[in-house]
C-alpha cells in the first residue's frame, strides 16, 4: 500500500471583490513573458495583466493631459493634482 502524503496543496486565492475572469487571447511570446514575470514575482498571470492595464491607463491619462496642456490651458491646481494622485493610488499605482 502506498503512503499517502499529509501535505495539501494550498487552495487557489479567491479573485478580488469586483473582479471578473475574462478569456484573453495572447500571442505565445507575450504569454510566455507574462508567465515568466508572474513566476519571478511568485504570483499568477492575473496581477501581471492587471498591472499592465493600470500602466496603460496611466500612460493614456498623461497623453490626454499633455494634449490638454498644449492647447494653452491653465495649469492644474494643487487640489486637482492631489485628486488625480489619490485616484491613481486607489488603483494601486506606485
Amino acid at each position: 500500500m502506498e503512503a499517502q502524503s499529509t501535505k495539501s496543496e494550498p487552495a487557489p486565492a479567491a479573485p478580488p471583490v469586483g473582479s471578473v475572469e475574462p478569456s484573453v487571447t495572447l500571442p505565445h511570446e507575450k504569454l510566455a513573458w507574462a508567465q515568466a514575470r508572474a513566476e519571478r514575482a511568485g504570483t499568477t498571470v492575473s496581477p501581471v495583466v492587471t498591472d499592465a492595464v493600470r500602466q496603460a491607463r496611466q500612460a493614456e491619462a498623461w497623453e490626454e493631459f499633455r494634449d490638454w496642456a498644449l492647447q494653452g490651458q491653465p495649469p492644474i491646481s494643487d487640489e486637482e493634482r492631489a485628486a488625480v494622485e489619490a485616484e491613481w493610488q486607489a488603483e494601486g499605482a506606485p
